[in-house]
């Protein structure tokens, strides 16, 4: 008959417990409760002690039985003892060997060997390896008798297997130059690293390529470092959300939280004044007069100038369309960008026309390079003799503060945001593309501003 409920292991006259000896409840005979105890043999049998009746001889007997398993020799006797015999006799075992004693009000004694500990651990380590049950009943943690049905963690990712899905699940999603900016920043990140695996990483490495990334003297710009910072951040997030990682995995890859981006910069403007665009296209030839115009005019950066093609002008109605390549989620990623052009950027573009199909085109015969307009851009504000150190993009900037700054008339928020080429809520791509001169008073207030300053405007 299967025995009945057990309960937690036995304690001792000095309320320490019984490791392995336990007890169970029944009624005998003549209907009085008894407790029965016992442990588990190694092959699972039970073996019994005695009952409740004579508590301490059963504990006796257990200790003995757990003892000669061992392969131990274990002599016990029963008499009291006086105190001074207490201290006398053990005064010369204490000298050869590590016992504990423990001694009751009515004088009686209890002497438990102690062992090393890596004695202990290996005598540990062999029971929960070779008989789990025996060790769980021993230890009181019942998890282990169920450790053989676990299985092993999965092994350490290779942080090739992360990019690698990152980059085969974005392709479609991400305009190639960030798609290669993902693959270099992240060999970058751990080429510093010196990590192949997740489990090759660790707080200190995640802080060296910060330091790394940011540099030691704060040389690097705060657009370059948050560009890396939050590229790994954007490919280690995808994995964790994407990957069958083990928890050790997990906890490493969540510290890259330790990346913490600098700080944006407090914003400045120092946009060009209508005397400094004066006094630049004095200087510039039709070629760069023409870009200079452009960029301003539609508020445009370099990258947008070398992309601008013949087929996107309309000289007729005097407007462009322009879908920029620049934000995720859109159709073909492509941001709707139109223009009104004022008849000075019209006559100055015509008087470039080429065969070629982009506007802007180098002595070469391609697409002008971006570092070729701001090289050209920067002669020309030093023959033009402006001190200032104006890079090209601030036309683009100045081209946003003229349209947003406009008061008579005021020039709607929507509009001075669509020619930016930035998302407005409520606006459809479609509509914008149908209708480029909905920025048609965006573009007036530019060329009102640098062309024909009024004395109410700022």
């Amino acid at each position: 008959m299967r025995p009945g409920p057990e309960s937690s292991f036995v304690r001792d006259r000095n309320g320490n417990m019984v490791n392995g000896l336990l007890v169970q409840k029944s009624r005998n005979r003549s209907g009085r409760d008894i407790e029965r105890f016992y442990a588990f043999k190694p092959d699972g049998r039970r073996k019994y002690f005695g009952n409740s009746d004579d508590k301490p001889t059963a504990i006796l007997k257990f200790r003995t039985w757990e003892a000669q398993q061992d392969g131990e020799t274990v002599a016990v006797r029963s008499r009291r003892l006086k105190q001074a015999e207490v201290d006398g006799g053990l005064e010369a075992a204490l000298k050869h060997r590590e016992i504990e004693v423990t001694i009751d009000e009515d004088g009686s004694i209890e002497v438990d060997d102690l062992i090393g500990s890596d004695a202990f651990w290996e005598v540990v380590r062999s029971h929960i390896l070779a008989t789990p049950q025996l060790a769980a009943q021993k230890t009181g943690i019942e998890q282990l008798a169920y450790l053989h049905r676990l299985e092993p963690p999965p092994p350490s990712k290779a942080l090739e297997e992360i990019i690698s899905l990152y980059l085969d699940d974005k392709k479609g999603e991400l305009t190639p130059k960030e798609w290669k900016n993902s693959r270099t920043w992240w060999d970058e990140f751990y080429g510093i690293t010196g990590a192949k695996f997740v489990a090759d990483l660790d707080r200190e490495q995640f802080r060296r390529y910060r330091e790394t990334i940011r540099g030691r003297r704060g040389d690097r710009s705060s657009v370059w470092v948050r560009s890396r910072f939050g590229k790994i951040k954007s490919v280690i997030n995808y994995g964790l959300s994407e990957l069958d990682l083990s928890p050790e995995d997990q906890i490493i890859l969540k510290m890259v939280s330790l990346l913490k981006l600098p700080p944006k910069p407090t914003p400045d403007p120092k946009d060009i004044t209508p005397q400094e665009l004066t006094a630049i296209l004095k200087k510039a030839d039709e070629w760069m007069a023409a870009l200079i115009l452009t960029a301003l005019n539609c508020a445009y950066g370099a990258t947008d100038c070398r992309r601008l093609e013949r087929s996107m002008i309309d000289f007729e109605k005097g407007v462009i369309r322009f879908d920029r390549t620049k934000a995720i989620g859109r159709v073909k990623g492509g941001v709707p960008r139109v223009a009104v052009l004022w008849k000075r950027t019209i006559a100055a573009l015509r008087r470039i026309q080429t065969d070629h199909n982009h506007v802007f085109v180098s002595t070469y015969g391609r697409p002008v390079h971006v570092e070729t307009i701001r090289r050209h851009w920067n002669e020309l504000r030093q023959a033009a003799g402006v001190e200032r150190d104006l890079e090209f993009g601030i036309l683009r900037k100045s081209a946003q503060t003229a349209a947003a700054s406009s008061k008579n008339p005021a020039v709607p928020y929507q509009q001075y945001q669509v020619l930016s080429g930035h998302a407005f809520k409520g606006v459809d791509d479609n509509y914008i593309r149908r209708n480029p001169r909905m920025v048609e008073l965006a573009c007036e207030a530019i060329e009102r501003y640098y062309f024909r300053r009024k004395n109410e405007e700022r």
